[in-house]
């Protein structure tokens, strides 16, 4: 490769650190690496040409959070809409199974299954109790990019950002 973010790209069928010729000539990343107390599994080295200029790296673009949610939703509703449409036509044929409530159906439909389970300290519906996890990832993921976007635009430190991820964890630990 000749472009340099091409000559980082490491191969994924290595499993074991071989020295690269590169990482023979340069004493001090070799003294560096030796210092760790671990195996080496990668190491990637960018080989810049005389008078290269490393820039800081700008997106010029914005986080779109409805962009991001729109397709979030859109990859994962169909899926289980269609589910639970097929769980209704298979209740209503024989009453009884999979034995459906329309409160489970509801909480499923909405992402809230998680809450149901801690309102009712148990499962709303047998028939829609694996979804409770899929709440849980959902919420997460409606959660964390708004904290994420509102830490960028207010500037955080990383420590109140840490602050702020350790809280919603344990927040998301209690309801699910």
């Amino acid at each position: 490769a000749r472009h340099p973010i091409q000559m980082i790209y490491s191969d994924p069928g290595c499993t074991d650190f071989a020295d690269a010729p590169l990482l023979a000539a340069t004493p001090y990343f070799r003294e560096v690496l030796a210092g760790f107390a671990c195996a080496l599994q990668a190491v990637r080295l960018m080989r810049l040409a005389p008078g290269s200029v490393i820039k800081e790296h700008r997106d010029h673009d914005r986080i779109s959070l409805p962009l991001f949610y729109k397709r979030r939703f859109l990859r994962l509703l169909p899926p289980l809409y269609l589910m639970l449409a097929a769980m209704v036509v298979v209740h209503l044929v024989a009453p009884g199974f999979p034995n459906l409530s329309w409160m489970g159906l509801i909480l499923a439909a909405t992402y809230t299954t998680d809450f149901g389970i801690v309102a009712t300290s148990g499962y709303p519906s047998p028939a829609t109790d694996h979804t409770w996890s899929l709440s849980g990832e959902e919420q997460f993921y409606f959660v964390l990019p708004i904290v994420v976007v509102a830490a960028m635009r207010l500037r955080w430190r990383m420590t109140t950002f840490a602050r702020a991820a350790v809280a919603f964890t344990m927040v998301g630990g209690v309801t699910t």
